[in-house]
């Protein structure tokens, strides 16, 4: 990402002294819900995650934090933590808009459009394989919307634009002004790409893979977000999961292993059905896993009951399954049972100041999949997600030396995979290249 937070200083501000555009926050509108979530301990809050701040001719402009600054507010806090930055109005904005899609409670799909969109009018300059690289979707998402834009009269036709390296490139004429830049004419990470990710309908996609899997993580839609895909009732979400279930298990090897993220709502709802279905493909139930975050807890609908701070994984494992790979310490000759064996896991929610930004409203924690992938699973295995999301299972199967198959129904978040493994994929073939 370009680095936008410049000479920062930490320090104490006025809350008058904010000056919180409604056109920054990006959002249609505040979350309330929110709001009230983190004033509960807003002080606290703030000490982690300080204010973003530009200080521009034109005044102390908020780029990020408008759900915290409400909290404060509305605890009547005189003071806030920031962290400040000096550039210009515009400067402000642009950082306004790549908080808003990395950063707090993730976009919807027209607010994550408008970010980019208002991206875009700020540079119009860069190519579109640079503005892809900077707000995380493909250059064929940023052509289109500069294609808009050129229509709308919002931003002129660029002849000449920036590339990733700065330097000048000219676009190839070919009838309009969205034309492909000549940046690269064969990008060798595209057909490994096209090998792992494969994008459409899980349960159409499913039957027609030759491999077997050693190990399968499964994210599934299970009832918590107000997404299109996850707003389903408990019949129609068990329904669909037998369906997803029955697709899945044929493509485990008797020695495999499966894991499934699921909710509280309907944790009682599912071993059944799993037991159902494991009948025809032998499964010995492994227990069932706690997630615990402590960072984002969910506010309880009334004051009768707690807050919630974790989520359930069901372990299924193949009777030719092998030993899992706990990590062991020899300790005055005895082998030492360490944490990695506990069965409740503590790994915080992604959030705008991770490695693994999250992107998507479900994103699990990458090292939280990396613990899985490495206990249940050995180098050169593969293994399958057929509810990719934000792609987190191919970025730790990546780091892991593990092959894998990612399915993702949503274009938009094929893209955002292929963004974020690419720079994996690049890492990998730095290492390979300064180790021959």
């Amino acid at each position: 990402m370009r680095n936008l937070k410049t000479n920062q200083k930490m320090s104490l501000m006025n809350v008058d002294e904010i000056v919180a555009k409604q056109d920054f926050m990006i959002r249609d509108s505040l979350n309330e819900s929110l709001v009230q979530q983190y004033a509960e301990n807003i002080e606290y809050i703030l000490v982690c995650s300080p204010l973003e701040i530009w200080d521009t001719p034109d005044g102390n402009y908020l780029a990020d934090g408008f759900h915290r600054l409400a909290a404060a507010r509305f605890k009547g806090m005189k003071s806030v933590n920031v962290r400040v930055s000096k550039g210009s109005v515009q400067d402000a904005y642009a950082a306004a808009c790549l908080a808003n899609l990395f950063h707090g409670k993730p976009l919807t799909r027209s607010e994550r459009e408008k970010a980019r969109k208002e991206f875009i009018k700020i540079h119009p300059e860069w190519s579109n394989v640079k503005l892809a690289t900077e707000v995380s979707c493909s250059d064929e998402t940023i052509r289109r919307y500069r294609g808009d834009l050129e229509a709308s009269g919002e931003i002129e036709s660029q002849k000449k634009r920036i590339g990733k390296d700065n330097r000048e490139i000219s676009t190839e004429a070919i009838g309009t002004s969205t034309n492909v830049e000549v940046e690269s004419i064969i990008d060798p990470f595209d057909p490994w790409f096209e090998q792992h990710v494969l994008q459409g309908d899980a349960l159409e996609i499913m039957p027609t893979l030759n491999k077997q899997y050693d190990l399968a993580i499964i994210d599934p839609p299970y009832g918590i977000t107000t997404e299109k895909w996850d707003l389903k009732n408990k019949h129609e979400l068990l329904a669909f999961t037998r369906q997803w279930l029955r697709q899945i298990l044929p493509l485990m090897k008797p020695s495999g292993r499966l894991f499934i993220f699921w909710s509280r709502e309907y944790m009682f709802e599912l071993k059944p059905v799993l037991d159902e279905i494991a009948v025809r493909y032998p499964l010995l139930f492994g227990g069932m896993l706690v997630w615990h975050f402590r960072n984002v807890g969910s506010m309880p609908d009334n004051t009768k009951r707690y807050k919630l701070s974790w989520e359930p994984i069901f372990y299924y494992y193949g009777k030719d399954a092998q030993p899992l790979n706990f990590t062991r310490t020899e300790v005055s000759g005895e082998k030492w049972k360490g944490e990695e064996q506990w069965d409740v896991w503590t790994y915080a929610i992604p959030q705008s100041n991770f490695g693994d930004k999250r992107v998507h409203p479900t994103q699990k924690p990458l090292e939280l999949y990396k613990h899985i992938i490495e206990s249940a699973s050995h180098t050169g295995d593969n293994i399958l997600d057929c509810f990719a999301g934000s792609g987190t299972t191919g970025h730790a199967a990546t780091l892991t030396g593990r092959d894998f198959t990612l399915i993702e129904q949503d274009k938009e978040y094929v893209e955002l995979i292929k963004n974020r493994l690419k720079s994996v994929w690049l890492e990998g073939q730095q290492k390979n290249d300064e180790s021959n």
